[in-house]
């Protein structure tokens, strides 16, 4: 039901029951607020979007939603609004910013505060060439879902408000910016006249193809066609007819929506069934043609299929129209009669022994380049998850993938078999190579070697960065922003997420702090790096960045940037003619470049913007350059060419390990260790030194070994070339008793002694600045080393997520480990919390709790065995314990965390009314009669009442007990605030008691 009749119901539930509802909760819903003004040419943080309210009524926009990239995007009144409210009054302007803080800043174009209604919200980005877009009211229902024509260098304006015209007809750029706040500049201009052939009043031909026909049905049924509307707008099919090769065969009424299908039933047998040709007509124009079978339109091979009886003929992709009906079209037994077209082939036939050659194989679907492409992939997995690159297939029909491949940069192929379903998704688990999280390439090729697609992500050099996918960050996918759409910009056509959609329809949805930078086409470059010289690295002809004007005019480099993760340096006066270089020696710049680890350097241009950016990895060798090659991608050279062209001399690479193990094996159980797809760039003979960590050895590129005591062993495997290049790689492999295999996950290979030899040492809850110097410490008290892969670290049970430790952590005999926030995300409460130790099976341990965390202290184990609280920081190290001089800026909330309190004793019972006078923070039990369900204005709360107020029940993980309307429950929670209003905050299921069902209880 709608939010409105909703409302209602509740209105009735409580006159019943006596009870009142939050005013606000109320909401309205208008569909004379229109979408005016899209500002998509902006900058990261300085997009905007302008609304109209076109009627003659105020309209409150409270609850109302922005509708961008599949997401839902909430709207909040800026603090800069005037007035400070929803309400759109008749012909009031309202805008919806991005960055509300940072829109009138000077980081974006010098706007003003408009006099009306401002509204903050967030996206991650615009696209300039055209997305979908919409505006939904309070209750979900979409007032305007469109997708806007492309406006690249200014904003794009309505030219008339009442019209649902979202073609280029009603929309036009701006001629030199906006119409910020105020009527647009294009209101009320004159549309292109109207084509005189068209019944569509834009102008333009409506986008109608014949999409589907049934010309030899089974007995019982009737010849029908389908029709589809590739347009964003409904055509008016009154007045059209379809003609087949000898004359009219049927008349159409009625309206075909956008993107809709419309189903002609044709009255009598029309269609011939070997073949004929079908033409859809408005007025005097001929809209869309199709010949199938043997009709001869002068161009016969190129006819569509003729079907089988009861099969349809169908277009391989809904509206796609080559010209060519044979490469269109394929014969289907699975008709799709007014939906979305599936094509089924139907079982090849065996070739006939007489024919005289031939086979019974069947047919491969033929398939054009950009059918199948790269859909999202996997770069860098967080915790359990595995790398992956994911294809789409945008037609209708199963393709066969056998002998198809995809390759990286390195051009390690992994080979494809089985086939991908039409409009289907395929996964390629763990490809070939390793893809490289700060950039690679992505090819996918057919069974001829043809290139399908390519992906350049990060900072792969493919000439062109500027066009490059963002770069990986872990357990965010790289995902195209709308399945299989393809602009060949992959900037523009992939973005980062969060939700991981591996084999299905891709989801995007943001974290925080995304941006984005729009640059110009690269005018001046990075051109060659000297990270190691010979000598001395900060002398004039030691270290250097150099540049190169690849354009045709002199550049002014006034303003520009060179910059380091840890240091930039600023040009402040220089111009680089066409064609010459400048070199920056570390003497000037004191920039450093580091010779081993990821080291990045960027070119900026005077507005901040990213000019060029190169990156590279490992061992930066002495006196060896990071040179851009001719094609664009850089390479390691001997010969460093500082002020002049690059002559790339190649060094002598270092084998490159392909290693496939066991991570854990049986004791006594011979393994094998495979290391055979190792390969030396250069095509050298390779040499193989195995090191099983127990005193055996090995040689050879595939090694066996059975370990024979069960325990946590270091292999080692080196690989040299003739050139005396070596390259080492070790793996952590757990040797178990067989018994860990049989039955359930295997079970840790440490003791619950050993166990017990890990402890909680220190934990810093309440650092004197910021949140983010929180850590838990480990020790390992015992005399063995000991490997706590998989255990986790957590705060009190319902609180933060759990941390698990990575794989391959070893904390030594004596060691001291540090867990930092950063990494473990655990928010430590100051008021009180605990501190968890589990193992990998969820045995917790250990268990520390504390209270009223003083500032800059940390809660330590001291020799006694007793936990206090010292002055003394001792990350990493022994505890020493010194006395706290000064609590008094002690950082505590207002009351404890609900399970703390509950342990203390210290739950307020409150009547509802009293909520609002509460600090938050503070943990309180009230009751009331469920108003609002959880799932109707938002999935993470719902609403209670009295006679005499109303509160918000908010859930995070939206784990709630079954509720109905009217039930009578008591909540024990922490008063939060959102919005401005309290609301109270609970965990978990339990902290929700249902007590008495569809009844109001009296006022607490």
């Amino acid at each position: 039901m709608g939010k409105q009749s909703l409302f209602s119901t509740l209105l009735t539930l409580g006159a019943l029951a006596g009870v009142c509802i939050p005013s606000a909760i109320v909401f309205a819903a208008n569909p004379d607020i229109v979408i005016n003004e899209i500002a998509a040419y902006e900058p990261s943080n300085c997009e905007w979007v302008e609304l109209f309210n076109k009627g003659a009524e105020s309209v409150n926009l409270e609850g109302w939603k922005f509708w961008e990239g599949g997401v839902n995007h909430g709207l909040t009144i800026s603090s800069s609004s005037v007035p400070r409210d929803w309400v759109i009054e008749p012909d009031e302007y309202a805008i919806i910013a991005q960055n509300d803080t940072k829109l009138f800043s000077n980081e974006c174009s010098g706007y003003a505060v408009p006099n009306g209604t401002f509204f903050d919200s967030s996206w991650q980005t615009l696209n300039e060439g055209g997305e979908e877009i919409g505006l939904k009211d309070g209750a979900g229902n979409f007032l305007e879902q469109f997708t806007y024509v492309a406006a690249t260098n200014h904003a794009l304006e309505r030219r008339v408000a009442s019209q649902n015209d979202y073609t280029a007809a009603n929309w036009v750029e701006h001629s030199s910016g906006n119409s910020f706040g105020r009527q647009n500049d294009a209101a009320g201009t004159s549309p292109p006249p109207p084509s005189s052939t068209s019944t569509i009043s834009t102008g333009a031909l409506p986008l109608l193809t014949i999409n589907e026909f049934l010309a030899d049905p089974v007995a019982g049924e009737a010849e029908w066609l389908e029709l589809y509307n590739a347009a964003t707008s409904s055509v008016d099919l009154s007045g059209w007819t379809v003609r087949d090769g000898l004359g009219a065969i049927a008349a159409s009424t009625g309206t075909i929506a956008a993107s809709g299908f419309f189903v002609i039933e044709l009255p009598s047998s029309r269609l011939n069934n070997d073949g004929d040709a079908i033409f859809l007509v408005s007025a005097s124009t001929t809209m869309d043609t199709v010949s199938y079978g043997n009709w001869d339109d002068g161009n016969v091979p190129n006819n569509a299929p003729k079907a089988a009886k009861g099969n349809s003929v169908a277009r391989r992709r809904d509206g796609q129209d080559s010209g060519n009906d044979a490469a269109d079209f394929a014969e289907t037994t699975n008709a799709t009669k007014g939906g979305a077209n599936i094509i089924n082939a139907p079982a090849p036939v065996a070739a006939s022994p007489t024919s005289g050659g031939g086979s019974a194989a069947s047919q491969l679907v033929p398939v054009a380049v950009g059918e199948v492409v790269i859909n999202e992939m996997l770069p860098d997995p967080g915790d359990g998850e595995e790398e992956f690159v994911e294809i789409y297939n945008k037609i209708n029909q199963t393709i066969s993938l056998s002998g198809w491949w995809v390759e990286d940069g390195s051009e390690a192929k992994t080979m494809l078999s089985g086939s991908v379903a039409g409009r289907g998704f395929f996964v390629i688990e763990k490809p070939k190579g390793s893809l490289n999280n700060s950039g690679d390439l992505v090819i996918l090729r057919d069974q001829n070697g043809r290139e399908m697609d390519r992906l350049s992500y990060g900072d792969w050099a493919d000439g062109n960065l500027y066009d490059n996918a963002p770069g990986a960050e872990e357990g965010m996918a790289v995902a195209r922003a709308i399945d299989g759409e393809d602009s060949n910009n992959d900037a523009r056509d992939f973005v980062l997420t969060t939700t991981v959609t591996k084999g299905r329809a891709n989801a995007i949805t943001r974290g925080a702090g995304e941006t984005k930078t729009k640059t110009s086409s690269p005018t001046v470059v990075l051109n060659e790096l000297l990270p190691n010289p010979p000598g001395s690295d900060d002398v004039a002809d030691g270290e250097f960045i150099e540049l190169k004007n690849i354009s045709s005019t002199t550049v002014d480099l006034v303003g520009w940037k060179i910059t380091t993760p840890l240091q930039e340096y600023q040009l402040r006066e220089g111009r680089i003619e066409a064609g010459k270089f400048l070199v920056f020696p570390r003497a000037q710049t004191k920039l450093v470049l580091h010779n081993s680890g990821r080291e990045e350097v960027k070119l900026l241009r005077s507005d901040n913007a990213v000019a060029d950016r190169v990156s590279y990895g490992g061992e930066a060798k002495d006196g060896l350059s990071y040179a851009r090659r001719g094609d664009g991608r850089w390479a390691w050279s001997i010969t460093s060419t500082p002020g002049r062209e690059n002559i790339i001399v190649s060094v002598n690479a270092p084998p490159v390990i392909a290693l496939d193990v066991e991570r854990e094996v049986g004791v006594g159980e011979e393994a094998v260790f495979d290391a055979s797809d190792t390969v030396d760039p250069d095509g050298e003979p390779l040499a193989f030194v195995w090191n099983f960590g127990d005193g055996a050895k090995g040689d050879g590129s595939v090694a066996r070994h059975a370990f024979a005591r069960a325990g946590v062993y270091h292999l080692e495997l080196e690989v040299a070339d003739t050139a005396h290049n070596t390259t080492t790689q070790r793996v952590v492999i757990k040797a178990k008793d067989r018994l860990a295999f049989v039955g359930g996950p295997p079970s840790s290979v440490v003791s619950a002694e050993m166990a017990k030899s890990v402890r909680i040492s220190e934990i810093y809850p309440n650092p004197t600045d910021s949140d983010s110097k929180e850590f838990v410490e480990l020790r390992n008290e015992g005399e063995e080393d000991i490997d706590i892969s998989d255990w986790q670290l957590d705060d009190e049970e319902g609180g933060s997520r759990p941390y698990v430790i990575p794989e391959s952590t070893i904390i030594r005999a004596g060691q001291y480990l540090v867990f930092p926030r950063q990494d473990t995300k655990l928010a430590l409460n100051n008021a009180a919390d605990a501190v968890r130790l589990l193992l990998p099976d969820n045995t917790v341990t250990q268990e520390v709790t504390y209270e009223d965390a003083p500032e800059g202290s940390a809660y330590v184990l001291d020799s006694k065995g007793a936990w206090v609280w010292t002055a003394e920081v001792t990350a990493g190290k022994a505890n020493t314990i010194k006395n706290i001089r000064n609590t008094k800026n002690t950082k505590i909330r207002n009351g404890v965390t609900a399970t703390a309190a509950r342990r203390q004793g210290t739950i307020l019972t409150l009547a509802l009314s009293d909520v609002p006078r509460q600090p938050v923070g503070q943990v309180v039990r009230v009751s009331g009669a469920v108003a609002v369900l959880p799932g109707v204005f938002g999935a993470q709360y719902f609403y209670i009442v009295t006679s005499t107020a109303g509160v918000q029940i908010y859930m995070h993980n939206r784990a709630f007990p079954s509720l109905a309307i009217g039930d009578g429950v008591t909540v024990v929670g922490e008063v939060g605030e959102a919005y401005g209003e309290k609301r109270i905050k609970v965990r978990q299921a339990i902290d929700i008691v249902v007590h008495q069902h569809g009844a109001s209880p009296s006022s607490a």
